[in-house]
């Protein structure tokens, strides 16, 4: 099955937010708020050898309810509706990752 995925990160609310349609624009799913510019991208061939791996997104984002550090946090879902990968179950159980691992 091939899916005609497109992502779009919002700068026009000043809230940078990752989106995602798997119908060429015409209806968009919310991925993330806060993304980093330039710190998401699809899956990885060869990499990512999962079922449904065609659907990964990978990113990094800010949490910005942990004040006063604002950490920087890595994700990875399958679109449309962001649900964790095992990649994501596993980077959760280990707590925080580094800023530039991404």
């Amino acid at each position: 099955i091939r899916l005609n995925k497109i992502g779009c990160w919002d700068t026009i609310n000043k809230l940078p937010r990752l989106y995602s349609s798997q119908n060429l624009g015409r209806t968009w799913t919310k991925l993330q708020k806060y993304v980093t510019n330039d710190r998401y991208f699809w899956y990885v061939k060869d990499v990512d050898t999962i079922e449904n791996s065609n659907r990964i997104v990978h990113m990094e984002y800010r949490d910005m309810d942990l004040f006063p550090q604002r950490v920087y946090l890595v994700k990875s879902c399958f679109i449309p509706h962001c649900e964790p990968t095992p990649f994501q179950v596993h980077c959760d159980s280990l707590g925080n990752i580094d800023a530039e691992s991404l």
